[in-house]
């Protein structure tokens, strides 16, 4: 087993938990994007009595954020000066 002490711990514990405040925050934004009335009636269909999206296109929102999050990502560690990862 691997214990951690000092400096690393600090380090490991304020990774964990920036992942989750970036997850929640982008769980967030896609949420509120899912509601938000002027983007249901541009993207959207109307049913009848309001506009909705269908399945595919709350699909299609998730996967296109979620992409673009990752190559964010690959940028913002491919421009710092000492990048860890060589591309």
């Amino acid at each position: 087993m691997v214990y951690y002490s000092g400096t690393s711990t600090f380090i490991l514990e304020r990774e964990l938990v920036s992942n989750c405040l970036a997850f929640s925050y982008d769980t967030g934004v896609i949420s509120g994007i899912k509601v938000m009335p002027d983007w249901l009636m541009t993207f959207g269909h109307y049913n009848g009595v309001d506009y909705e999206l269908s399945t595919s296109m709350e699909a299609l929102v998730v996967g296109i954020l979620s992409a673009g999050t990752f190559v964010g990502a690959l940028l913002a560690v491919s421009g710092t000066p000492n990048p860890p990862l060589n591309f």
